[in-house]
């Protein structure tokens, strides 16, 4: 069994990677290492945050997490690159800006290390701008930040284009425009996943994204 607690600045964590080998679950072992992960934590005055299935949501909830928003991971099955013109390049510092007014607090260091692993692509078109970076079975787009839902869908739209396999993205599932756009465009929803709080909010998000970094990082 695995866990891990990432801090990303004095004041928040994420608990994430909490897994269990089958054949040793139903045991307790997940709640001892998320008591370990808290008491960490605490010790360290930090606000501690994890993006559960349903069936680890009924593990948080009686240890004292509380539900925040949800998700909806959806995955195209196999884009196809089509030969479209190449989307420009965007800017760390403008995505930083977006992921703190949605976080409510900062992950610098988490948002270089993505941006900066070799497949990795920052992108922007004014209207919207998101990371695109691999995964252990398909290429990962978020977070994903944009003006309206129309402009979100133009962005996915355009990376399907220039990518080819499978893609996954973690939708916020409010963004239920995005989401239908997604759906009817040949994506469907794997799984939903329940972001959680333990401890109180250190400030406030601002605007919610479209789609966020993951639920391993928040």
């Amino acid at each position: 069994a695995t866990a891990a607690l990432l801090p990303y600045t004095d004041s928040d964590a994420w608990i994430s990677m909490v897994l269990v080998t089958e054949s040793f679950r139903r045991r307790g072992l997940a709640t001892r290492l998320v008591d370990t992960c808290l008491n960490t934590a605490t010790k360290l005055g930090l606000t501690t945050w994890l993006d559960a299935t349903p069936a680890g949501a009924t593990v948080y909830g009686p240890l004292g997490f509380t539900p925040t928003i949800q998700l909806r991971r959806l995955r195209l099955a196999s884009a196809s690159a089509s030969g479209a013109a190449p989307l420009p390049a965007g800017k760390l510092d403008e995505l930083l800006t977006c992921d703190i007014s949605a976080m409510g607090f900062d992950r610098r260091a988490l948002i270089e290390e993505l941006a900066g692993r070799p497949a990795s692509r920052l992108l922007s078109n004014g209207d919207a701008m998101t990371l695109v970076r691999d995964g252990r079975t398909a290429r990962h787009i978020g977070p994903l930040f944009a003006d309206t839902p129309e402009h979100a869908l133009a962005m996915v739209r355009d990376i399907a284009a220039s990518e080819s396999g499978p893609v996954l993205i973690d939708a916020v599932a409010t963004q239920s425009a995005f989401i239908e756009g997604l759906t009817a465009s040949g994506w469907a929803v794997e799984r939903p996943f329940q972001r959680m709080r333990f401890g109180r909010a250190t400030t406030q998000a601002d605007e919610l994204p479209f789609a966020v970094a993951g639920p391993e990082f928040g």
